[in-house]
This record gives structure tokens, C-alpha cells and sequence, in this order.
């Protein structure tokens, strides 16, 4: 059991650490002088946020479309799909450079990125291309990571880029089979059924690296 526990825990530092650390250099680059603009013209890092949620929910009702009009809606909900990624992401970032990261700014975050999970997952179920138990599945599955941390953290382990399923890579492979699903019908489901397992091992991961940081501490 002890060699299990430092085995996942150290699969989970040094993968998902540096694929953590692999996405926050590709967003700075890609979208450094966006968040460097907005910080600089006094943007409330809470609207940021709750402009991505209004944008998340507006891709869950665009979801529900492609079952009634047709697959083509696929792509305006990926494109919503993909501003309310990019101002879940911008939020830390100008939260940062304006020196405004707080508790509370923090536990807003965290409130709505499990909202926007809720939203895009009834979304995906609503197109009629997924089996809703699977998006169940995966939607738990998402959650209990989440709680992991969360509970962790709350215990004193440092969580932030443990996993190789944190959410920014759940949200990436949602966009993508959204964007594909006009020309391949089946990329939801493999969607789901993708994130489902990325999540599950990141729960194994999570739970190996907080017991023994716990057992060590």
C-alpha cells in the first residue's frame, strides 16, 4: 500500500506538475498581452468571471439546439464554449498583475468553474448524441476531483497542478469534439468517455499524493 501511495504521488508531481506548468506558459504567451490590457485598463477580475460563466451557460443552450436544429450549432457552442475558457483563464491572470488575487476572488472562481462543469455537462446530455449516464459519470467523476483538492488543501496539502485531468484539459478536449461533432458525430461521446478516465486516474492520482503528504507531514 505505502509503495502504491508514493508511486501515484510521484506520477502526480512530476507529470501533471509539468503539464500544469506547460499550460500556464502556453496561456502566458498566447494571452499574456490580453491579461497584461485588461489589468491595465481596471478590469474587475469578477467580471472577467462572470462573463465566462454567462458565456459557458450560453454554449450549454446552444448544446441543446443541435439535437432540435441541427449539428451545424455544434460550432457556435464550441466558439462560446472557447471565450468562456479564455475568461476563466483571463480572471487569475489579471487578478495577478493587478495584485487583487484574494480569498474571496478565489472561492468565486472555484464556485463557478463547478457551475460552468454542471452547465456544459446537462448541455452535452441535451444534444442527444451522448448517453446521459455517461455524462453522469463524468460529471461525478469531475466533481470528485474537484472535492479532492479542495478537501486537501483544506488539510494543508498543496493540490494546485496535481493531476493530469485538471479542468483547463477537460474544457480543451470538450472544445475540440464540439468543433468536430458536424463532421464526426460520435466526438461528444468520445469526449466524455475521455475526460471520464482522465478524471478517474486523477482522482487515484490526488488521493496517492494527498495520503502521503499527509503520512509524511
Amino acid at each position: 500500500m505505502n509503495s502504491l501511495i508514493f508511486f501515484g504521488s510521484l506520477m502526480a508531481t512530476r507529470f501533471s506538475g509539468s503539464l500544469a506548468d506547460v499550460g500556464r506558459r502556453l496561456f502566458e504567451k498566447s494571452f499574456g498581452r490580453v491579461a497584461d490590457f485588461l489589468a491595465a485598463s481596471g478590469v474587475s477580475p469578477h467580471i472577467i468571471t462572470l462573463g465566462g460563466l454567462l458565456l459557458t451557460a450560453l454554449a450549454a443552450y446552444l448544446y441543446t439546439l443541435i439535437r432540435y436544429q441541427g449539428d451545424f450549432y455544434a460550432i457556435y457552442a464550441g466558439a462560446a464554449l472557447m471565450a468562456g475558457g479564455l475568461l476563466d483563464g483571463l480572471d487569475g491572470a489579471v487578478a495577478r498583475r493587478q495584485g487583487r488575487t484574494t480569498k474571496t476572488g478565489a472561492l468565486i472562481d472555484s464556485t463557478t468553474d463547478r457551475v460552468s462543469d454542471t452547465l456544459i455537462a446537462l448541455g452535452i446530455a441535451l444534444t442527444g448524441l451522448v448517453e446521459p449516464i455517461l455524462v453522469l459519470v463524468m460529471l461525478a467523476l469531475a466533481m470528485l476531483v474537484s472535492y479532492i483538492r479542495a478537501r486537501g488543501e483544506a488539510l494543508g496539502v498543496a493540490m494546485a497542478g496535481v493531476g493530469i485531468g485538471e479542468r483547463w484539459v477537460r474544457v480543451i478536449i470538450f472544445i475540440i469534439a464540439t468543433l468536430l461533432t458536424p463532421v464526426w458525430r460520435q466526438a461528444l461521446a468520445l469526449s466524455v468517455i475521455t475526460v471520464s478516465i482522465l478524471a478517474f486516474i486523477t482522482v487515484v492520482q490526488r488521493i496517492a499524493y494527498a495520503l502521503r503528504s499527509l503520512s509524511t507531514s
